[in-house]
């Protein structure tokens, strides 16, 4: 499983009181090149301005093309006994036009190393993120063996104890299935027709459903629209567990 950065991007760490006025205009810019609908002070506002975070930012030449926050806590968890680092995945952004394949997942365990060291796939951790897009969610499937919620035709609700987990550890109140209820700052929903699969459409249907079952999504007339919900995804690594994940993935192709 290569998980490193790739030859021809930079990355930039910072610490929120860090960002330079210049790179919080460029993380803006790509903001709004993946989003346009967002307000032009939403990285301000929704995030250098709240809880301080550690940014990653990928540089191609002078271009911004990715871009990532993390709140790291440890903190009991439903998964161990134990207390685990917990990543708290903040903001994810991948500029449409960027070629490099899972950059996004590489940014993230390129964090996760950072924090735990080389030997950080021998740890156990657990990951969040909070994202409308379902491809969020099925890179998560991909990288990790445990992900909640179960997007499956059936949509379970998540256990209580998760439920509580995510709320405590994001300040957020969430549904059994770990959707939060709407950003004031955000337009009630958007019209995504043309771009929702370019930029959020998996090659499973079934999550894609889910994201309109959760109400994440919404089917109006023919177009689609986006509203103001988004998702929390969990994954949980799990050394072995995961190393027989990507060993089943590989048989399968």
């Amino acid at each position: 499983m290569s998980r490193g950065i790739p030859a021809g991007l930079r990355i930039v760490a910072r610490d929120t009181a860090d960002v330079t006025p210049i790179e919080a205009a460029q993380m803006q810019a790509l903001a709004t090149r993946c989003d346009p609908y967002l307000p032009s002070d939403h990285i301000q506002r929704a995030h250098l301005q709240r809880t301080p975070a550690r940014y990653y930012l990928a540089f191609q030449g002078e271009r911004l093309v990715g871009m990532q926050s993390y709140v790291t806590h440890r903190a009991l968890t439903p998964f161990d006994a134990r207390p685990l680092p917990v990543f708290e995945g903040r903001l994810t952004y991948k500029d449409p036009a960027c070629a490099v394949r899972g950059l996004t997942a590489r940014m993230s365990f390129h964090h996760v190393r950072q924090t735990l060291g080389p030997a950080f796939l021998l740890r156990t951790w657990v990951a969040i993120a909070h994202s409308p897009n379902p491809r969020v969610y099925a890179q998560f499937r991909s990288a990790l063996a445990e992900v909640h919620p179960r997007l499956t035709a059936d949509l379970p609700a998540c256990a209580p104890r998760l439920v509580d987990f995510v709320s405590r550890i994001t300040g957020t109140p969430v549904s059994p299935h770990l959707v939060d209820h709407g950003d004031p700052h955000l337009p009630p929903a958007v019209d995504v027709s043309e771009t929702f699969r370019p930029l959020y459409a998996t090659r499973n249907p079934t999550v894609d459903n889910a994201y309109f079952s959760l109400g994440i999504f919404e089917r109006r007339g023919t177009g689609v629209w986006l509203t103001d919900r988004a998702l929390f995804v969990v994954g949980v690594h799990r050394p072995l567990r995961t190393l027989l994940h990507h060993v089943q993935r590989r048989l399968r192709r």
